[in-house]
Formats: C-alpha cells, sequence, structure tokens
C-alpha cells in the first residue's frame, strides 16, 4: 500500500521571527504500516518523561533535566536549564519545567510567548501546546499563556485536578468534579469534551483522550488515523500524540493506536508505569525509572541517553 508523508499541519499563523508547526499530524486515511521503529532504552535513570515533537525531555532521578532529538530548526529546546526540577511538559517546539520551589522555567521556541511564563506564583504542573503552555498551580487553578488573544492561551476558571495543553492550539482538564473541560481550537471537535467522569486527560494534535473513573478510556476528535479508536479494557494512563494514542493498562502494558508509519504504534513488550506520546514516537518509563522509547527516530528523539 502505498502511503503519505507525515505532513507538519500549522495550528495557527504567527509573524515571527521563528515559524514552526505543532506536533506532526500524519494524514492519511487507513493509518498505515511502520517504516521504522526503534527499542530505544537509557542508561539513565528518569523520574518523568515528556515527548514534544520530534524531542524528549526526561526529568532525572536526581532531578536534573536532560533532552534529546534535533528538532528543525534548531531553537534550543534540548538544552534544557540547569537546577533542580519537580515536573516537566514538552509542547510542539518548547518545553517547561516546575523546579524544587514551584517556580516555572521554559526554553525553546519562543515564537507565540509560550516560553515566558508567568513569574511568582507555585506551580504543580505543567505542560506545552503549539504556540502556548498552561501550568496548574497548588490551589488548582490552571493559567495558560502564549500567543496573545488566542484561545488556546486562555484557561477556563475553576479548579482542576489535572491539565494538557496538547500539542494543537486547544487544551484539555479534569475540574476537580471530575468533568472535562476544553477550550482553544475546536475543529473536528477536539475541544468538546464529552460528558461523563474522569480521573485525567491528553490533549494531542487534533484530537484528545480521557481516562474515566471506571477506568476505561473515552477518546474524541480528529479520527482520520484512527487515533481515537480507544481499546476495551482498564486503563491507569493514557498520551495523545500527533495521529496516534497509548495508553497503559492497569497492570502495566503498554497500547498505541492509530497512525504508525514510523511504528509509533508499536511499542515494546514489558511492564511500565508511565507513558508520553509525542509526534510520532513515544517513550515509557519502567519501575526503575529505565526509559524505553520507539517510532521516529530520524532526530534521534526515540534513542535517550
Amino acid at each position: 500500500m502505498m502511503k503519505t508523508r507525515p505532513i507538519c499541519m500549522r495550528a495557527l499563523s504567527l509573524v515571527a521571527l521563528v515559524s514552526l508547526a505543532p506536533r506532526c499530524a500524519v494524514i492519511d486515511a487507513m493509518g498505515g504500516e511502520d517504516t521504522d521503529n526503534v527499542d530505544g532504552t537509557s542508561s539513565l535513570t528518569f523520574l518523568a518523561l515528556s515527548a514534544g515533537d520530534y524531542f524528549t525531555c526526561g526529568l532525572t532521578t536526581d532531578h536534573t533535566l536532560v533532552c534529546w532529538g534535533a528538532p528543525e530548526p534548531d531553537v534550543g529546546v534540548t538544552d534544557p536549564p540547569a537546577g533542580t526540577f519537580d515536573a516537566l511538559g514538552a509542547g510542539s517546539y518548547h518545553a517547561c519545567a516546575i523546579d524544587t520551589g514551584g517556580g516555572l522555567t521554559c526554553w525553546g521556541s519562543n515564537a507565540g510567548g509560550q516560553s515566558l511564563p508567568p513569574p511568582g506564583q507555585s506551580f504543580v504542573e505543567v505542560s506545552g501546546g503549539a504556540y502556548h503552555s498552561c501550568a496548574r498551580d497548588d490551589a488548582g487553578g490552571l493559567l495558560c499563556w502564549g500567543t496573545p488573544n488566542d484561545s488556546a492561551s486562555t484557561a477556563p476558571s475553576g479548579t482542576f485536578v489535572s491539565a494538557d495543553a496538547g500539542g494543537g492550539n486547544f487544551g484539555c482538564a479534569v475540574r476537580n468534579d471530575q468533568t472535562a473541560a476544553c477550550w482553544g481550537n475546536n475543529d473536528d471537535g477536539r475541544a468538546t469534551a464529552p460528558v461523563g467522569n474522569f480521573t485525567s486527560v491528553s490533549a494531542g494534535f487534533a484530537h484528545a483522550c480521557a481516562i474515566t473513573t471506571n477506568s476505561t478510556l473515552r477518546c474524541w476528535g480528529n479520527n482520520l488515523n484512527g487515533q481515537t479508536g480507544a481499546p476495551v479494557g482498564a486503563f491507569r494512563a493514557v498520551s495523545a500524540g500527533g495521529a496516534h494514542t497509548c495508553a497503559l493498562t492497569m497492570s502495566g502494558d503498554l497500547a498505541c493506536w492509530g497512525a504508525n508509519f514510523l511504528g509509533e504504534a508499536r511499542p515494546p513488550t514489558g511492564k511500565f508505569v508511565s507513558v508520553t506520546a509525542g509526534g510520532s514516537h513515544a517513550c515509557a518509563l519502567t519501575a526503575e525509572g529505565v526509559a524505553h522509547c520507539w517510532g521516529d527516530d530520524r532526530h534521534g528523539e526515540s534513542t535517550p541517553p
């Protein structure tokens, strides 16, 4: 079967010094077979991982940051700041982290102001989108920043237990009452959250998935590559990527679906404790803190140190 090439779709038009596209979405109606797949295994050990478009960042067990891959053009996203941190979140071409004092630091592309976080607050969770970023403070409030007057940079009011800025120009979050809320671009219904009760949510390039309170999956938005066709079963984590999705079963096994042109939907076997999906790759952590990555490795994003 002839396969189409991955196409990076611009989330919004910007006049900026650096013009960058958000997470790559593979444009093909059938999903396709993979042409490249690796199982890159780290020598370092990590507490957390977060995958961007063509790069991955990890929080090591000594609370320092390490990033790998080589996005084009080079915007410095694989050169994280020094210091000690407790959380991180990768966007399309930038990343942000929360230091041990609760402060925010971002690096990489700043084409929409997404790498200029607000000062003076204490945060517990952060995530990056295309040209925006969002963080949740220790009181459950949500704050987003980036392209001025863009709906993705305007966070909804209320208190939340989890949030994800997404890879495109939208974001989703779970409120304290376990309902889901999404904001920003609503093409394909990506920002129209389903009715129900949820524990966590993940926003990808043009789709989103959430885990219900009974541990099942609900996905919505663009389904051109089957990325919203979630499997049946019980899950404890989910991550929406460019045009694929990966989830972690209750027993610690990985399941991925959607676009598979570069092996991004063909995860390794084994037991894992977390998973993160990027543009056309994904990574997961074992209980021992070993990182495994698979899918696109053309920029080194699936070869952890």
